[in-house]
């Protein structure tokens, strides 16, 4: 992330590790002129050690994606941060068109694996939402912009990202590995 757009993300998970890049599992259908992001922060003792953003455009199939890390300072991050969205948000408009679909992230360089990596674990509460992330708005919201979605690459689950066309304000969709929950949520 440019430093003039640099971000600093809530919450986040312990992890105590030095990956050289995440990775994963992508489909995406996305307007000609818009783009989505998978967003990594690596956070020790709260100062951002890695902050990166990587562009996923067009339309395509599952495709395993890597992108690698780049660090600004030395040893193990403590906290990281993932975030994904299926619009540019660092953009001027919201693309309703677009979205995207993710499954079985991780990182390469470490045995630590990022909480809920395969979008398996659900927890229900009036709507579905990814454990151990977080979603726009208001679990409860009547128009969700995160989806549990049957398109997987392996088990029954994948995450979809929306975005929604609101009276107000077009909102773009997004999720974050931010949310803590107990240790029985993967």
């Amino acid at each position: 992330i440019p430093p003039e757009n640099d971000m600093i993300f809530g919450g986040g998970v312990p992890f105590n590790a030095r990956p050289d890049s995440v990775v994963g599992w992508f489909r995406c259908g996305l307007t000609v002129d818009d783009s989505a992001v998978l967003i990594v922060q690596m956070r020790k003792g709260g100062a951002v050690i890695c902050n990166e953003m990587f562009k996923f455009t067009g339309n395509s199939t599952w495709q395993r994606r890597a992108f690698k890390l780049n660090y600004s300072a030395a040893g193990n991050a403590d906290t990281a941060v993932i975030g994904i969205a299926c619009t540019n948000f660092t953009e001027d408009s919201i693309r309703l068109a677009s979205w995207i679909e993710a499954d079985l992230l991780g990182f390469s360089g470490t045995a630590l694996t990022v909480p809920n990596h395969s979008f398996e674990n659900w927890s229900d509460v009036t709507k579905n939402y990814p454990s151990r992330w977080s979603a726009d708005g208001d679990f409860s919201d009547p128009n969700p912009t995160v989806y549990r979605s049957t398109a997987a690459v392996r088990g029954f689950y994948g995450l979809q990202i929306r975005n929604y066309a609101a009276a107000a304000r077009n909102r773009g969709g997004y999720s974050s590995s931010t949310r803590t929950e107990s240790s029985s949520d993967n």
